[in-house]
């Protein structure tokens, strides 16, 4: 089910669904707000089944994880840089993971928790999260073919980002937009997530 959801999602991505969505009292809602907590992005690989068996599922878990702190690293250098731009106070992201993750939970159950739990866990009144799906460009061949006669191709990878806001209180998303890669094809993956991420922060729903 969730696989079918993530394909939902990137084919809406693809499709050029891109707009903002922000529930419609939001004013009201985030008028009383004073803190957010920002979280370890939720990064999904779209493999095959084949591709999974020949990488392995612990690999992918792996790359996921590592990723996902990378995003969350980004996140907090953007949104630190225009904090005093923000109503809200942003949470340290040490202390964020903290206590995420002393009581012994593990990344993949972390990944489970409904996002009002977290904030509740978090004592933060809104948490920020950030949805990384990855697809390949090309299959393994055409790449290997096009890396042999020196194209640029730089990452095989395809990136998509969907950053969103949920309550506490109500445990709605609040608000949430998709952001599709832009510059050059070939260009580095993680450049390309920093300069969504960099957008998301200045699209923040909470400036004074």
């Amino acid at each position: 089910m969730l696989k079918i959801l993530i394909c939902f999602l990137f084919l809406s991505f693809l499709c050029g669904c891109t707009e903002t969505k922000q529930v419609s009292n939001f004013k009201q809602t985030a008028s009383v707000h004073k803190t957010v907590a920002l979280l370890p992005s939720n990064p999904f690989f779209l493999l095959s089944d084949e591709e999974r068996k020949k990488i392995g599922q612990e690999n992918i878990n792996e790359s996921e994880q590592k990723l996902s702190f990378i995003v969350q690293q980004n996140m907090s250098k953007w949104f630190m840089k225009s904090q005093m731009k923000y109503k809200v106070s942003i949470q340290d992201i040490k202390v964020t993971n903290n206590l995420l993750f002393q009581s012994g939970m593990n990344f993949m159950q972390f990944k489970l928790l409904p996002k009002d739990e977290i904030a509740k866990k978090l004592h933060v009144d809104i948490v920020v999260f950030c949805n990384v799906i990855l697809s390949k460009k090309y299959t393994d061949i055409e790449y290997e073919i096009a890396s042999f006669v020196g194209l640029p191709l730089g990452s095989n990878f395809r990136v998509v980002l969907e950053a969103g806001v949920v309550d506490k209180t109500s445990s709605k998303i609040l608000w949430q937009k998709n952001y599709m890669p832009t510059g050059k094809n070939h260009e580095d993956i993680f450049r390309i997530l920093e300069r969504m991420i960099k957008t998301a922060a200045a699209d923040f729903p909470y400036k004074k």
